[in-house]
């Protein structure tokens, strides 16, 4: 796992979920530049193709659910 970087080119990344696709390929190096999340990538070390991503981020989730 690496943290994505401008060298790193991901316009051929899919995952097959449009959504996740969509913000790994127009959002994520954006909200990396504006430190609003960090991006890491998994890289095929044979072809240096990206083949997989999860992003970090500092906010929260408010669990308490009202029934």
């Amino acid at each position: 796992m690496r943290t994505l970087a401008n060298n790193h080119k991901g316009e051929n990344f899919s995952c097959g979920n449009e959504q996740l696709d969509r913000y790994f390929k127009l959002t994520a190096s954006q909200n990396l530049k504006r430190n609003i999340a960090v991006p890491y990538i998994a890289i095929n070390l044979e072809n240096f193709q990206i083949i997989g991503y999860y992003t970090l981020s500092m906010t929260s989730v408010d669990y308490n659910l009202k029934r």
